[in-house]
């Protein structure tokens, strides 16, 4: 029994005559004394039969049926790239499926890409399709990393003291991950820091990043409550002179 190795293989094995010339052919018509060959996968006939000459008789031609078989194979699959950043499309790299160094035809095999959008590992499976030279099987996998999530950074604001708690920055925003805000760096929320009293204060921010994004990391910002300048209103009093005669 044969098995495709990428190389011509005899079909059958030698035949032999005590008289006249034994011939081979694979298509019934044009024979010679070599042995058939062939390198595909696939089922042949071959024919032989008998020359004779002028003391020998002819044999008629006969049949053997043949047989290349598919090599199989757990195949090494190379990628074109191995690791990707998360933005959101589905990554496909190009995939090359080797036996051994032998290159195989993409004809031989469908390639699967699953968990390929989001952060992760993701996977690349080699499945066979029939009737090539090859049984072949195989995956491998690759890389997703978080994103650098984008975002609007909080920023201070410029209160004056009004005797009432006031907002000490103005909200950030993002899409990727969820932003939060500590007044001492270690208790954090989503409620923006406040004070009331005229002071410097030191204010944080941080953002939690989501499956597909980053952290990052908390950052300072210094809000003034500035000092309030009073409104004077002028006083006027109404002054009774007494005479004295």
């Amino acid at each position: 029994m044969l098995t495709y190795n990428g190389s011509a293989q005899e079909l059958v094995n030698a035949g032999s005559t005590n008289w006249g010339t034994l011939k081979y052919s694979l298509d019934g018509v044009a024979y010679s004394t070599s042995i058939p060959t062939a390198t595909n996968y696939g089922s042949y006939t071959v024919y032989y039969k008998v020359d004779g000459d002028s003391n020998v008789n002819d044999v008629a031609p006969a049949t053997v049926l043949c047989s290349i078989n598919e090599k199989q194979v757990t195949a090494t699959v190379e990628l074109s790239q191995d690791t990707y950043t998360y933005d959101g499309t589905a990554k496909e790299p190009t995939v090359t499926v080797k036996d051994g160094s032998t290159v195989i035809d993409p004809s031989e095999y469908t390639v699967t890409y699953s968990n390929n959008i989001n952060a992760g590992t993701a996977t690349v499976t080699i499945t066979d399709n029939a009737g090539g030279n090859y049984e072949v099987i195989g995956s491998t996998t690759f890389t997703i990393n978080k994103a650098n999530p984008s975002y609007v950074a909080p920023t201070a604001t410029s209160p004056i003291y009004n005797g009432s708690a006031q907002n000490l920055l103005n909200m950030g925003t993002t899409s990727d991950g969820t932003m939060q805000y500590s007044s001492n760096g270690s208790d954090w929320g989503s409620s923006l820091p406040q004070g009331t009293n005229a002071n410097t204060y030191t204010s944080y921010w941080k953002i939690v990043g989501d499956g597909n994004h980053n952290d990052v990391d908390s950052t300072s910002i210094s809000t003034t409550i500035a000092k309030v300048t009073p409104t004077v209103v002028d006083a006027f009093f109404n002054v009774t002179s007494t005479l004295i005669a």
